[in-house]
Order: structure tokens, then C-alpha cells, then sequence
């Protein structure tokens, strides 16, 4: 039987996932002819090949990225075209229906370039990939591109080009990709009108500074600001209420790991997994009697709400200050 050519249409979570590189190593894998390409309602895959390697395919889509989350596949023949090997194309625009993949809290693998002395992302506190950062809090349209993105003003450099242009690599096609030569650099501002500024790494400094001063600093997290004090001082923590107008309900206390969190609170199998949940939650855990915690962090509560760092910039945050209040 000759070669025929097929489009598979897919909806729902698939942008944003690594859902392209996905479906561009299946082809590769099963030998098939044609493209991939994001539009505005989903992806759109054209294939050419025998009619056995067209359906592994298809089969092979029910086992899509971890973060992808897969609603409907239509398949319908197409015109077959004179296509060279299998290739991902630039997004198409369409009638709006896609959905757009939440935040993603940051992943082992950047965790562990950040932790590298050796790694061009050691120590920078916008690092991503396919796996984690930023997505919906970033997209000004859709298909999800980098040009649709608030990085669009931010030009790739030659080694974070070769990575974005590379389907093998963790990064292809990750659209928040920066580093510390091409993306978003850290400010640390003392005063209201932002004329004291202080950069990069002692941006970092000062900021962890102020917090062990007992300072209240506003953080620039993924999808805005959250205000934060050191959990152990009651002044702080008192300054913070007073500031916020917020007497008693309970505040939440980021912990360095999951270590940190069994210093603070009896922790059972399910409340560690959901603190090590890919969308990095609030987990309401019991608190142990002798901590450190101050009492007004949730007063008259056996509970306290607990969290692990889910930006890069709080895992280095979370790492200069955690020894001087443990």
C-alpha cells in the first residue's frame, strides 16, 4: 500500500508542555514524513507514511509529557506533501480554544545547574526549561510562543538559541529560556521611588539581608509579589500583620526543603507529597510543639500552612538566609 498522508489534530493542555518535541521524536523515532505546528485551538500534526507507522503514532500520543493533558485527537486524510524528514513549523493562528498549562514549580534538573559551580546558570534565579517556570502568568496570546510571551523582549543568546533549536535538549522549544548573559536580571530597591538600587547578585545580597534584619521584602515571585518577613521573628511577623491589616488569620512559611519542613511539623505521607506536587501548594501540616516558629505566625492554630521554594529565586533565597534561623 502506498504512502498516505494523515492530520492529526489534538486539544486541550499541549502547549507549553514540550508537547511538540514530544510528537517531533515519535516521527523521528517511527520514521514519518511531514510537520508540527501550534495554532490558536491546538496542535496540528501532518504525517506521511505506512498506514502501521501512522497509528503507533496515534498510540504513541497517549503517553504525552507529564504536564500535557490530552482532550481529543481527530485524525482525517490530507494531500500528501513533498516533505523532507519531520519537522516542528512556526504556530499558526486560530480560533482561540487552547488551554495554557499552569506555572510549573522548578524542576530537579535546574535546581541542580543552579547548585553547579560549573554550569552557565549557576546561581541565576530565572532559570527554566520544558519541565518548570513560568507559563500562563507570561502569555499575552495564543499559540504559546515566545513572541506571545513577556519575554519576547528579552533576545536568546547563541548558547540559549542552540539549546531552544535543539530537539534533544530539555530546553527546545521552552519559552521562558534564559540565563544570565540574555535574561531577566535581579534589582533590589530599598526605597519607595526606586532611586536606591542595588543589582544581580548583591540584589540577592541585600534582599536576605534586609530579611534577617527583620525587614518585610516584596518578592517578585511567578505571578506576582508575596510579601515576606523572617517566620521566627515576632516583630517581624507583628510588622507584617500591621502593614497588611491582617491581626490573625494564619500566614503560610516557606521552608528550604523537606528536611526543614519535619524541623516544623509531623508530616505524613500524603502532606509530602503534596508539598513536592509540580504546582508547589500550601500544605496545612500539624506543627511540632518546640519549633521556632513565632506564635503569631497562625495564633491558636495546631496548624501551620507550609510551602517549598518554586522559583529558583526562592530556592537561592531560601539557601542564604535558612542557616542563620534554623
Amino acid at each position: 500500500m502506498p504512502d498516505c498522508a494523515e492530520e492529526i489534530f489534538v486539544t486541550g493542555l499541549v502547549q507549553g508542555v514540550g508537547f511538540r518535541p514530544f510528537v517531533w521524536r515519535l516521527a523521528q523515532k517511527l520514521g514519518l514524513h511531514g510537520y508540527v505546528r501550534n495554532c490558536g485551538d491546538g496542535v496540528r500534526i501532518v504525517v506521511a507514511g505506512p498506514p502501521d507507522q501512522r497509528a503507533a503514532l496515534v498510540e504513541g500520543l497517549a503517553y504525552p509529557p507529564a504536564r500535557a493533558r490530552i482532550v481529543t485527537i481527530e485524525r482525517s486524510m490530507v494531500a500528501k506533501g513533498g516533505w523532507q524528514g519531520f519537522t516542528i513549523e512556526a504556530s499558526q493562528p486560530g480560533a482561540v480554544q487552547v488551554g495554557i498549562v499552569a506555572d510549573m514549580a522548578v524542576c530537579t534538573a535546574c535546581n541542580a545547574e543552579i547548585a553547579d559551580k560549573n554550569d552557565r546558570r549557576h546561581q541565576y534565579g530565572f532559570t527554566n526549561c520544558i519541565d518548570c517556570g513560568p507559563r500562563f502568568s507570561i502569555v499575552t496570546g495564543v499559540p504559546y510562543d515566545r513572541t506571545r510571551t513577556t519575554m519576547a523582549g528579552f533576545s536568546m543568546c547563541s548558547a540559549c538559541g542552540a539549546e531552544y533549536a535543539n530537539p534533544q535538549d530539555r530546553r527546545f522549544h521552552a519559552q521562558p529560556i534564559a540565563c544570565p548573559v540574555c535574561g531577566p536580571q535581579l534589582t533590589f530597591t530599598s526605597d519607595q521611588h526606586g532611586s536606591s538600587q542595588v543589582l544581580g547578585d548583591a540584589a540577592l545580597d541585600s534582599t536576605v539581608a534586609s530579611l534577617l534584619a527583620g525587614q518585610i521584602v516584596a518578592i517578585k515571585g511567578i505571578g506576582g509579589f508575596h510579601l515576606a518577613c523572617l517566620a521566627c521573628s515576632e516583630v517581624a511577623v507583628d510588622a507584617l500583620r500591621a502593614r497588611k491589616h491582617r491581626p490573625t488569620r494564619p500566614l503560610a512559611v516557606m521552608v528550604r526543603d523537606m528536611p526543614m519542613a519535619e524541623v516544623y511539623a509531623s508530616l505524613c505521607a500524603v502532606e509530602c507529597q503534596a508539598l513536592e506536587d509540580v504546582s508547589a501548594p500550601v500544605v496545612l501540616v500539624r506543627k511540632r510543639r518546640a519549633c521556632s516558629l513565632a506564635p503569631n505566625v497562625a495564633p491558636g492554630m495546631e496548624r501551620v500552612g507550609l510551602l517549598l521554594p518554586y522559583t529558583p529565586l526562592h530556592v537561592l533565597l531560601m539557601q542564604k538566609s535558612v542557616s542563620h534561623w534554623l
